[in-house]
């Protein structure tokens, strides 16, 4: 039997010959002792021989139920019961039937809640700068295909930036990619779908940086990849490209900010945005001393 999912909500058939049993529960978000709702779900299309005696039903539901949250150990309770009997069948089907459900419902909040952990290990992970990996570009190219493979024609370029795109470059292992869209609209149309495909992403934090969007990725606790969505050809975009550019071929400005890097990430390695900060007055100036010496 295979269940199906929508928000807090689960559906279940179970189909034997002529024989059709629908079930479908809806789950309070946090526990509550709340005795839960329950109707049959009228259906013109399927005869019921023999109309089920709704508080049986009842009874075998939250049996399942509890059966499963016992074997778990865990606790959840139910909103909302939803049943279709299309034969006349025990009432006691209905036992197996939210059991299944409630097993895959506690998975579900389990792995939910691992996965939040997760997150928040890695929104607050310290910042370390490791010496340069050969393996990073690989990693971009992976992950570069990847995002093709998801949003298709919508981003129109897809570049490596930052440290981890600067071979010889220590950097913090997280790769930097920088993607451009037609308009800031398809950039938060694509927000959804890449959520929905490893990402990440803070709506608060996206409404501050103006004309770009950030998501992230993070694995066991660990950010492994920052996504950049930004305009084609803004002046973000530009400044991205050439400053990678510069660090590739300037090895005097690549061992500056090697320098620059490791002194922040020992005094400000618990704030990201400090740091992040702190390096925009050393990227203006190896901007602005490339273009003075391209005048020259």
């Amino acid at each position: 039997m295979q269940v199906h999912r929508k928000d807090r909500t689960y559906k279940v058939a179970r189909i034997t010959g002529p024989t059709h049993n629908y079930l479908s529960l809806t789950f309070h978000q946090e526990f509550c002792d709340v005795e839960p709702q329950i109707e049959l779900i009228p259906d013109a299309t399927l005869k019921v021989v023999k109309a089920l005696d709704l508080g049986k039903v009842r009874d075998f539901v939250l049996e399942g139920v509890s059966r499963a949250l016992e074997s778990a150990g865990y606790k959840l309770s139910v909103e909302r019961i939803e049943y279709l009997p299309a034969d006349s069948p025990p009432e006691s089907i209905y036992r197996l039937l939210a059991k299944v459900i409630t097993d895959q419902a506690i998975q579900d909040r389990l792995r939910e809640a691992q996965a939040e952990k997760e997150l928040e290990q890695a929104i607050q992970e310290k910042i370390e700068i490791r010496d340069y990996d050969p393996e990073w570009p690989l990693r971009f190219a992976l992950e570069q295909e990847r995002l093709k493979g998801i949003c298709g024609d919508s981003l129109l370029e897809i570049e490596h930036v930052g440290s981890t795109a600067v071979p010889g470059l220590s950097a913090k292992p997280i790769i930097d990619i920088a993607a451009s869209v037609s308009s800031m609209a398809e950039a938060d149309r694509l927000l959804e779908l890449l959520c929905a495909n490893g990402y990440t992403t803070s709506r608060e934090f996206n409404a501050t940086l103006g004309d770009r969007r950030w998501l992230m990725r993070q694995q066991d606790g660990r950010r492994t990849h920052h996504l950049h969505l930004l305009l084609c050809d803004c002046e973000d975009w530009r400044k991205k490209i050439r400053f990678r550019d510069i660090l590739r071929r300037d090895s005097k400005a690549r061992e500056e900010y090697a320098e620059l890097k490791r002194r922040l990430a020992a005094e400000l390695g618990e704030n990201r945005e400090a740091y992040s900060e702190a390096k925009t007055d050393f990227v203006s100036m190896i901007l602005r001393r490339e273009s003075k010496e391209r005048t020259l």
